[in-house]
């Protein structure tokens, strides 16, 4: 697997990192969150992110359900993102200009979408169904 950087073409925006066996694998992750022809990708060296803090306990404790009548969500421990630390490789490979960014959809690639329904997925796996559906889709 791989470590990829991802930003949208245009304006240079971050889209994420993300780690995928190979660019159609990554193209299903950053669809998750944007459209993938508007983003360009890089390779990212060996490197990841760290808190050199104490974070948070792993797997993340579960509090009340989120059902429950005395849910309280912050009370929930949350992972705090914004005390992370990224290794001296990945520092120099964001903040340094990269050569390598090619388009994540290229010309002859075909992506396919399949999304079960509302329904279906919730009942695959309860409490995880995502907010946003679509329907089979194939882009040339």
């Amino acid at each position: 697997m791989c470590a990829y950087v991802v930003r949208i073409i245009d304006d240079h925006d971050l889209v994420g990192i993300f780690v995928a066996t190979n660019r159609f694998q990554l193209q299903m992750f950053v669809d998750e969150c944007t459209d993938i022809d508007e983003c360009e990708f890089a390779p990212l060296p060996a490197g990841g992110i760290y808190w050199d803090v104490p974070a948070v306990q792993i797997p993340v404790p579960e509090g009340e359900a989120d059902d429950g009548p005395n849910f309280d969500p912050s009370a929930a421990p949350t992972v705090p993102w914004s005390k992370l630390t990224v290794s001296d490789s990945w520092f120099s490979a964001l903040y340094e200009p990269i050569r390598r960014w090619r388009p994540l959809f290229q010309d002859g690639d075909v992506f396919v979408e399949l999304e079960m329904d509302r329904a279906d997925a919730e009942a695959a796996r309860p409490g995880k169904a995502k907010k946003k559906w679509r329907h089979l889709r194939v882009v040339k």
